[in-house]
């Protein structure tokens, strides 16, 4: 699924359906990986709360949606896909990227090497 990410926020078009997810909204992002038999596809899922929208490595360029992520969020993780490409093959290996600074009881992976 293709995400249009800006200065604004992320938005995902399903069917007549537009959702929006405003950067000021924002209540988490968690990447991973998901086995499909021969490759994995890292995947992205930012979620407001209420809505999510999961952006996927097989879809659309990860990289270059990382530089729109880094310049409108305070990432968790900065190197999370450079993490999750060098993880294990066929793990999920889920990695908080973003979360609000008030977000309290919530582990990542950021201490990992």
């Amino acid at each position: 699924m293709v995400a249009r990410l800006d200065e604004s926020g992320i938005a995902q078009r399903l069917d007549e359906l537009e959702l929006f997810i405003a950067w000021k909204d924002l209540a988490w992002i968690v990447a991973y990986k998901k086995d499909c038999f021969t490759v994995d596809d890292i995947r992205l899922v930012f979620s407001d709360g209420k809505s999510q929208i999961e952006l996927s490595e097989s879809a659309q360029s990860i990289p270059e949606a990382n530089v729109v992520l880094a310049a409108n969020v305070s990432l968790a993780v900065p190197d999370w896909y450079e993490r999750l490409m060098v993880s294990p093959a066929f793990e999920a290996t889920p990695t908080i990227v973003y979360r609000p600074q008030a977000a309290i009881g919530v582990e990542t992976r950021e201490s990992t090497s």
